[in-house]
């Protein structure tokens, strides 16, 4: 079957070259199918296309004919809208968290030896500030003392001018209260 097609496209090939040399051009048929067959020609009319008056019209008798897909249209163009507000608000955030993470990323990469020295400091400042407590207790307790010595000697003043019972009353309170011996 094949070989016959084959033969009958040579043939279609040397009757398509003869006429070439002739200068007849064939137009879509072989001669042998020309001979054979009646040229027809094409009756059918194709109907033309109707232009629009205008495209503002056309749109208006879409649009009227479909007020609620244009509801729908309008409002997922509003939900676009503030979908893309977000995402650039999203990636303002991202973008100013992405800078403060780099910044970091930069100080305890290139600055390791700046963080040490600031934890060294913190710990002496730390030390220093318990050295600070300690002074002021110290200092406390010499104010302390030193008020105690005044009160001795204001209480020993009096208890010179008191009576002896009173004198041994308040030894004994000053004592037992304050832990003060006169």
């Amino acid at each position: 079957m094949s070989r016959l097609v084959q033969n009958e496209n040579v043939e279609n090939a040397i009757h398509l070259r003869q006429d070439g040399a002739m200068g007849i051009k064939p137009v879509g048929l072989s001669i042998s199918q020309k001979k054979n067959t009646p040229v027809k020609k094409n009756t059918t009319k194709q109907p033309k296309p109707v232009a629009p008056e205008s495209v503002d019209d056309v749109l208006k008798d879409i649009l009227s004919h479909q007020p609620e897909r244009i509801r729908e249209i309008q409002t997922l163009s509003l939900q676009m809208a503030e979908l893309e507000e977000e995402n650039r608000a999203l990636r303002a955030r991202l973008e100013a968290s992405s800078k403060v993470d780099e910044t970091v990323q930069h100080l305890l990469r290139e600055q390791p030896s700046r963080i040490r020295e600031i934890h060294s400091l913190s710990q002496q400042m730390a030390q220093k500030d318990r050295e600070n407590e300690e002074l002021r207790a110290r200092m406390a307790a010499m104010e302390l003392e030193r008020s105690m010595v005044e009160v001795d000697a204001i209480t020993r003043d009096r208890l010179r001018h008191e009576p002896p019972r009173i004198r041994n009353l308040l030894r004994s309170k000053l004592a037992s209260n304050y832990g003060i011996q006169l």
